[in-house]
Order: structure tokens, then sequence, then C-alpha cells
């Protein structure tokens, strides 16, 4: 009887480790990742998501970085890089 308690268990926890795994971002060469389920975002969702994740770098740390090694023009050109995108 223990062990088919055991499986069970077993198997609740893989598919919640499965479904948690999915949803945990990577840094990869290509820059920062992340499998998730659903359906892909419209093009106006990606720019809406890329106004917002360029306005969190402009409010961070980085910023104030990349405009003291870059100056201000091209740290918004730099910036104008970074984009969510759906590959």
């Amino acid at each position: 009887m223990g062990g088919i308690m055991s499986k069970k268990r077993r198997k609740v926890k893989t598919r919640e480790s499965q479904s948690r795994a999915r949803a945990l971002p990577w840094l990869g060469s290509g820059g920062l990742h992340a499998l998730v389920p659903g359906n892909a975002p419209s093009p106006e969702t990606l720019d809406q998501m890329t106004r917002v994740y360029q306005q969190n770098i402009r409010e961070s740390p980085v910023w104030n970085q990349m405009v003291r090694e870059f100056g201000e023009k091209e740290a918004e050109r730099i910036l104008r890089e970074f984009r969510v995108e759906i590959r």
C-alpha cells in the first residue's frame, strides 16, 4: 500500500516541477529566454511589452551605467535594441 501512495506523490511532484520549469527564464547568448505555455501575443502586445521592458531598464541602475559608459545618445540607441521577441 505504501508503494502505491509513493508513486502517486512522485507523479504529482514531477508534473509540478515540469510545469514550473517551463516558466523559468534563462540567460543565453541571444538574451533572456523563457518558455511559457499559451498563445503568442499580438504584435501590439509585444510592442507594449517592449515599452515596459525599456522603461524598466531606464529606471534601473543599469541605465545609469550605460549613460556613464556610452553617453545618453548612444545609451538610447542601445536601449532601442532591448526588445521583447517571440522566436
